[in-house]
């Protein structure tokens, strides 16, 4: 069975997320360009999955992809990133709560901002 599909920790494994991960944390300040590229294929590994331990993924690759996207003057790409995603997966309300906590939402935040999208 190739390793992406294997079982690791009560959740599914994603495609090198160990090794790659850990690649584009050590060069983040060298050569962001690659660590970015990094984390965004894990990103968009790990988004069409429908379950909390790939929701906890995304936000921990959103949140280290967030430094990376700043040092390189991306502030704008990051804002519509995030956009991007909410829109997309809105009906997942257990992420977007993740995603609130990232953006440093509270609970309610995101309640009724998903509340007056309906």
């Amino acid at each position: 069975m190739p390793k992406s599909q294997k079982r690791l920790g009560g959740g599914w494994g994603f495609a090198g997320s160990g090794t790659d991960v850990r690649v584009a944390a050590a060069v983040a300040k060298s050569h962001p360009e690659r660590a970015l590229e990094i984390y965004r294929r894990q990103l968009d590994a790990t988004l069409p999955h429908a379950h909390f331990s790939a929701y906890e993924s995304a936000a921990r690759y959103l949140k280290d992809l967030q430094p990376v996207m700043k040092s390189l003057g991306k502030q704008s790409d990051w804002t519509a990133l995030l956009a991007e995603i909410r829109e997309k997966y809105r009906n997942r309300p257990r992420f977007m709560e993740i995603l609130g906590k990232l953006e440093g939402r509270t609970i309610l935040q995101t309640q009724k901002a998903r509340s007056r999208r309906r």
